[in-house]
This record gives structure tokens, C-alpha cells and sequence, in this order.
């Protein structure tokens, strides 16, 4: 069980900067579902991989995962938005003026 009203905003370090696992309250379990179930050891799972998460909102209803964004993915996406405005400044071409103003909102546009 993992309490809605608690906040998770956290500054805990990163997994691979602690000398210790976080605890079960210091990721927000508060309660076991079934208290008198003989317990187990193990490891916490440590990679994003390693969640399935389905999260319950305040109204009872269940949130799915829609898309799993991957680290991959966003350098994949990435590397296709610098093409995308490298085709488009070569479409303007050499020889395309415009005043600094311009220049100013389209480099900014383009990310540079």
C-alpha cells in the first residue's frame, strides 16, 4: 500500500550514490497487504526496467502505462529533430535574408 497524501518529492541520492537501499518508508510504503505472510529477502529493484507500475489516482482509478520512453528512445528523437532543422535551414538556403529580429525567433525555434 503506498499513501496518496504522501508527497514524493525527495532528496534522496540517486541509487548508485547511496551506501544503503532506501528504506520502505523513504519510498512511500506504509503497509503490507497481508501483515502476517512470512516475509523474504532480496534485493530492491534498482533499474527503471525493473518497475511495472500501476498507479491508483485519489478517485480509485487505475493509470496504465501508455508508452515506455527509453533512454535510447529520446536520443533517437533527438538526433531526428536536429535533421529535421538541418533539412529545414537548407531549405531557406544561402542566399535567404532576413532582418536580426527574425533571425533571433528562428534560431530559437531551431533549438541553437
Amino acid at each position: 500500500y503506498i499513501n496518496p497524501s504522501l508527497s514524493f518529492t525527495t532528496t534522496m541520492p540517486p541509487p548508485n550514490m547511496r551506501s544503503t537501499p532506501p528504506t520502505e518508508a523513504e519510498v512511500g510504503m506504509s503497509q503490507y497487504m497481508n501483515p502476517e505472510a512470512p516475509g523474504f529477502a532480496g534485493r530492491y529493484k534498482e533499474k527503471w526496467q525493473d518497475f511495472h507500475v500501476h498507479e491508483v489516482d485519489l478517485n480509485g482509478n487505475i493509470m496504465h502505462l501508455s508508452e515506455l520512453i527509453t533512454p535510447g528512445l529520446i536520443a533517437s528523437e533527438a538526433r531526428d529533430a536536429a535533421e529535421d532543422r538541418r533539412r529545414a535551414l537548407d531549405q531557406l538556403g544561402p542566399s535567404f535574408n532576413f532582418s536580426a529580429e527574425s533571425a533571433d525567433e528562428i534560431k530559437e525555434s531551431f533549438g541553437e
